[in-house]
């Protein structure tokens, strides 16, 4: 049975701020770009639900039964947000739920589970809808570099656009990024440290575990997609695996951020978009280890190409101010009802 891609959908916010406005309430430098962010009454839930109600266009809300909500922004320390999605999605009341939290990686770990159901026969086709709108301290890199969006995938075994041929998985214990119960912002450790004890080296692992697996080569590759909060530390690790930067998909860190658990999806539907059939994609992921699912895209491919990404971008409103990003965030009390 081929399992795999059947839709996809994205959402991106309609505010963005220029990392220049932000360095410049600090006197720093200020990184190239600009970032997403959520508007006063948005959350990884409403964007979550965005991205979802997008992937099933063409599939028909009837045909879903399960649906999986990854993020480690949600909303409520205790409360199914995988719920509400599908009450907003107008889906089952016997629909599976689940909600997949704590890493960045959470999003393709709700795949591979999805994947599970479908080859079980416990669901027919399941959404995996991942969103983040995470802090970092003000001043801080992470400030500029962050962005929020959601990304969402259907799982299922009819019309498959992109199957699954294979997925493996690196676990490491490492404290590069995290965040406590009552933190705001997300700490992170020591960056070369974290670069190359953390995320270089279980992206590597895993890519080369995977390629080995399946006795490819870089070169079978036509798109590598690579989680990245820096570009230069994303084209090292894929370098490092053996492939060019012409094979690695662009992050769109300079125009959205790095969006956390929702960065691999939204990258996959960009790659998608300009995917051809027989191609060989390689999906990662990373959050305390990584994550690669090896996928090949089907005949089937041009019922998802969609410019999804570029009609976000291209209809977009900046946000001048730094005192109402901060309100905008949550971070900088204003009057009431006035964000």
């Amino acid at each position: 049975m081929e399992i795999g891609i059947v839709g996809t959908g994205i959402y991106i916010p309609y505010y963005y701020i220029k990392r220049e406005t932000i360095a410049a309430q600090w006197d720093a430098r200020a990184a190239h770009g600009v970032r997403s962010l959520c508007n006063a009454d948005e959350d990884s839930v409403t964007m979550a639900a965005e991205a979802a109600i997008h992937s099933i266009e063409g599939i028909g809300r009837e045909h879903i039964d399960g649906l999986y909500f990854a993020s480690t922004t949600a909303p409520y320390a205790e409360k199914a947000h995988s719920s509400i999605l599908a009450r907003v999605c107008d889906l089952s009341d016997s629909t599976e739920i689940a909600d997949f939290m704590a890493s960045t990686r959470a999003g393709t770990m709700a795949v591979k589970a999805a994947y599970n159901a479908v080859k079980a026969g416990t669901c027919k086709n399941v959404i995996v809808t991942s969103a983040d709108q995470r802090n970092g301290y003000p001043k801080s890199q992470q400030e500029q570099m962050f962005g929020d969006a959601a990304a969402a995938v259907v799982i299922g075994s009819e019309n498959v656009a992109a199957s699954i041929e294979a997925w493996e998985t690196v676990n490491v214990e490492i404290h590069d990024a995290w965040r406590n119960r009552k933190d705001d912002y997300v700490r992170t450790g020591e960056s070369r440290f974290a670069r190359s004890k953390g995320y270089t080296y279980a992206l590597v692992e895993v890519m080369k575990t995977i390629m080995s697996s399946r006795n490819l080569c870089p070169n079978d590759i036509s798109r590598v997609i690579l989680p990245a909060s820096n570009v230069k530390e994303q084209l090292s690790a894929a370098k490092a695996a053996g492939f060019v930067p012409e094979q690695v998909q662009d992050p769109f860190l300079m125009q959205v951020g790095d969006c956390g658990t929702a960065q691999p999806a939204l990258l996959l539907a960009a790659a998608l978009e300009n995917a051809s059939p027989g191609e060989l994609i390689l999906w990662t992921s990373y959050g305390s280890g990584a994550d690669a699912i090896l996928l090949k895209v089907t005949e089937r491919i041009e019922t998802l190409k969609k410019e999804q990404i570029q009609k976000y971008l291209d209809s977009r409103q900046e946000l001048k101010g730094y005192p109402r990003f901060l309100s905008f965030r949550g971070l900088l009390e204003a009057e009431p009802g006035e964000p």
